[in-house]
């Protein structure tokens, strides 16, 4: 699950994030979400546990710090994604606070469980 977060979490700290920041045109385009979820889980067996949650930290960190970072202009202003639809740093992260609380929950939930041994 952290693989998953964290390759989405890089995938637009690389494709929006970064470009946002450095002046450059949006590059993140409408993803397959099977085929994108699938991929995160292949990579996700070739890491361990250290490395899946060290990458996850990576780019959670660099998505906070940039946002942080912007001015609120940055921050609310509309910008056009790689499909020529409106993308805003406000807009991605009000999109993933609910994402994000979902798989928390499901490992709260996975970690009760071992906790008691079912």
């Amino acid at each position: 699950m952290l693989c998953h977060i964290a390759q989405w979490d890089k995938y637009f700290y690389e494709e929006a994030f970064a470009n946002i920041q450095n002046g450059q045109p949006l590059t993140s385009r409408h993803q397959n979400f099977d085929e994108f979820n699938a991929r995160a889980i292949g990579y996700a067996k070739s890491l361990t546990t250290q490395a899946a949650i060290g990458q996850f930290l990576l780019y959670r960190t660099k998505i906070l710090e940039t946002a942080a970072g912007l001015s609120d202009e940055e921050f609310t202003k509309a910008y056009l994604d790689g499909d020529g639809k409106k993308f805003s740093i406000r807009g991605y992260l009000r999109d993933f606070i609910p994402h994000d609380k979902h798989h928390k929950r499901q490992m709260e939930q996975y970690l009760k469980k071992m906790k008691s041994g079912k």
